[in-house]
């Protein structure tokens, strides 16, 4: 059975270790709170699994020098996920019904109260025969007054986070706008579902061995459910973890599909471009995950102060017979102002390179369309989909066709 358990536990805390640490990159760049609290979360209790495997688990006491000590590792490791989702919980989730809004200091001093209580209990409690591995210690120690104390102490906390915490990770699934965190969000509600079916057995088995019945049975296929639980979670955090793999590929399709109309603009005011290796016209830099927004939403402020400029040569009655030409064509919303817009800017590069300007200026209306489509945030996201949904009619083939614009929606 040992080597089972040595196989298992340090599988899942390796490949959990290594989700973390993709996260962990994403962090060091770009450093949020929420993903501090997933780190939290994923990165404690993968220790944990690691030490509580049976090779670990003796090594860990003979090198502390106090027998069964690597229990306190394991399950204080185990005791973060609970604490760390609560947290993460409390900075993302917002709105009435919320539970966790005005109880961040309650979850702070109830996860250090029950170390320190744990910790007491586990100096007072006579463990001085080392278990096998955790699972053993709990059989062993089950009706040892202080060391079962801590281990009800463990078990009811443990539960009562997941059971306050699990519901809200199947609203937030509902609730969000990214694609991989709608995938990846129900997994780890299953996953922290799944963690309760190795509290209540703990806890029943606990309670049991108190009352002189011992049903082994529990307390050895306990942590099965906590092997299934992680695995959820592994599914989960890694389909959350694809968001920027997912945003990068909207990002780069965003790039390239407004290439021809930054250039196109952009040619008549070379002033507005930003020369050289770190613009936006080195393709080599933008392959990099890091620099492709920047050099994106510089592309998009540089088409904005060509815009700009190209303002007095924008022609009524050209977004006239554009709006007409759109809505014989079928198309609403921000497709058939994206079209008004490209119009606009095909005449106006035109009249700005004959030297002409119109006899019908465009009205007020016909320049602000961007602004229906803004983000009032200040979303740099929106500026980008606005502009490429315009390079899309800008680049209209001669059949009426639109150029396919899938990489539009996706852009964040």
């Amino acid at each position: 059975m040992d080597n089972g358990e040595n196989v298992a536990f340090i599988t899942v805390a390796v490949v959990s270790l290594l989700v973390v640490a993709r996260i962990l990159i994403a962090q060091i760049k770009d450093p949020t709170p929420q993903r501090a609290c997933i780190i939290v979360a994923g990165g404690l209790p993968a220790c944990s699994f690691a030490a509580a495997a049976p090779a670990v688990y003796h090594r860990l006491n003979d090198f502390v020098g106090v027998p069964n000590v690597a229990v306190l590792i394991v399950y204080g490791g185990v005791l973060a996920y609970p604490t760390a989702m609560a947290a993460f919980l409390m900075i993302v989730v917002r709105g009435p019904g919320f539970f966790f809004g005005r109880r961040a200091w309650m979850w702070a001093v109830g996860y250090a109260s029950t170390i320190v209580t744990m910790a007491v209990l586990f100096t007072l409690a006579d463990v001085d025969v080392d278990a096998a591995d955790p699972t053993a210690f709990d059989q062993m120690y089950a009706t040892e007054p202080f060391a079962s104390w801590m281990l009800i102490v463990y078990q009811l906390y443990f539960a009562l986070g997941l059971a306050l915490t699990a519901p809200y990770w199947w609203r937030l699934s509902r609730q969000t706008a990214e694609p991989w965190f709608r995938r990846g969000m129900p997994s780890i509600a299953i996953g922290s579902w799944l963690l309760l079916g190795y509290c209540i057995p703990k806890i029943a088995y606990l309670g049991l061995r108190q009352a002189g019945i011992d049903v082994g049975t529990l307390n050895t296929w306990a942590p099965v459910a906590a092997v299934a639980a992680a695995a959820f979670n592994i599914v989960g955090y890694s389909l959350c973890a694809l968001a920027p793999v997912s945003n990068y590929r909207a990002r780069w399709q965003a790039y390239q599909l407004i290439a021809p109309l930054w250039r196109s603009i952009v040619a008549p005011f070379p002033d507005v471009v930003l020369h050289g290796w770190e613009g936006p016209a080195n393709p080599r830099l933008a392959i990099w995950p890091g620099r492709l927004p920047t050099l994106l939403y510089r592309r998009v402020v540089e088409i904005s102060d060509a815009r700009l400029q190209l303002k007095p040569y924008c022609d009524g009655r050209v977004a006239a017979a554009a709006r007409s030409a759109a809505h014989d064509a079928g198309l609403a919303g921000i497709d058939a102002d994206a079209a008004v817009e490209a119009a606009m800017l095909r005449a106006a590069l035109a009249a700005h390179t004959a030297g002409t300007l119109p006899e019908q200026p465009a009205t007020r209306d016909d320049l602000r369309l961007a602004d229906a489509w803004d983000d009032p945030d200040g979303s740099q996201a929106a500026e980008v989909r606005w502009w490429a949904t315009v390079a899309r009619h800008y680049l209209q083939p001669a059949d009426g066709e639109p150029v396919p614009g899938d990489a539009v929606a996706g852009v964040r």
